[in-house]
């Protein structure tokens, strides 16, 4: 049977690792939503974007970090709903999920801040 420290320290270095790879995701999602944003459409680019900020939603808050998934499900949210329609994704679809998708970043930046 495993000893609780080592659990533990199993447990930290997911948690530290999931941190860690945070920058790089978000980076990763802020070039997707550019894309997404010159093409006007979400095609491809939109539909990784969604599920890139889908894939965070859901494992947030395994790692503690309940904010985090929230904010990303807001936003993951908006994005649905131009995946499925089709809908242009024009200046006005922009402005409405930039609340979202603020808060989301923001979210971001503090774990990052708290390392």
């Amino acid at each position: 049977m495993p000893d609780k420290q080592n659990v533990q320290d199993k447990l930290k270095a997911l948690l530290d690792s999931y941190r860690s790879q945070l920058p790089q995701r978000l980076d990763e999602i802020e070039i997707l939503w550019q894309s997404v944003c010159d093409q006007g459409k979400m095609e491809r680019d939109g539909k990784e974007l969604y599920r890139l900020v889908h894939s965070i939603a859901g494992s947030g808050a395994s790692f503690g970090f309940s904010d985090l998934s929230k904010t990303a499900k807001e936003f993951e949210m908006g994005l649905k709903v131009y995946c499925e329609s089709g809908k242009a994704f024009d200046k006005l679809a922009q402005d409405q999920l930039e609340g979202a998708r603020s808060l989301f970043y923001a979210s971001i930046k503090k774990i990052e801040s708290e390392e």
